[in-house]
């Protein structure tokens, strides 16, 4: 007896099962790279609005020194503060990073302009040890209008660099998707020379 040839209607659950397979295979592929773009382009604006950043207070040196997280008015004119110009420049990104902050230094020459081989270049903040030992750069909080700091922002001497940081977490909308970690910190940072 010779075996019957499957029907197209008894093969409708098999391809079922196959479609669903593949389509989850496909679908999790597909928020792979989703992700994985949503996550350079954080990266890429984050950049683009540090180094925005850095230049703005590059220029505007002649603002107090409280400019970083404090507009300044003047003749009726009113300039955004750095801080605020830097997270407006994010836009929408700046959504995608829970806790992001800014933050405006001067550089440490020394750690920039790392002259022997065991040294590492970095962008630290400058600390004032040749007048006071214990003046230092201190981050003004979120949300602050007032802070106790022994060097300002601005006091990058000319040719100096000023850095503008960007840091907070980066949280995937998939996170088990394809193993990728819970979150991710970021920090970016982008220096210019100091104007004046």
């Amino acid at each position: 007896m010779l075996a019957r040839r499957p029907t197209a209607r008894r093969r409708g659950g098999v391809t079922i099962v196959e479609a669903a397979l593949l389509l989850s295979i496909f679908l999790m592929f597909l928020f792979g790279v989703f992700e994985y773009c949503r996550y350079l382009t954080v990266l890429q604006v984050a950049g683009n609005a540090a180094r925005d950043g850095a230049r703005y207070a590059t220029v505007n040196l002649d603002k107090p020194a409280n400019f970083d997280f404090v507009d300044y008015t003047s003749n009726g004119k009113t300039w955004t503060n750095i801080r605020a110009h830097t997270k407006g420049k994010m836009a929408t990104v700046g959504g995608m990073i829970e806790g992001l902050t800014v933050n405006t230094f001067p550089c440490s020459a020394d750690a920039i302009y790392a002259y022997t081989a065991n040294q590492t270049p970095t962008i630290v903040p400058k600390s004032d040890t040749t007048v006071t030992p214990n003046k230092v750069y201190v981050k003004p909080p979120e949300g602050a209008t007032t802070v106790t700091r022994g060097i300002s922002w601005k006091d990058a001497g000319f040719t100096e660099r000023i850095a503008v940081e960007i840091s907070g977490t980066y949280k995937p909308m998939f996170p088990l998707l394809l193993t990728l970690a819970p979150s991710s910190s970021i920090t970016i940072v982008a220096v210019m020379g100091s104007e004046g």
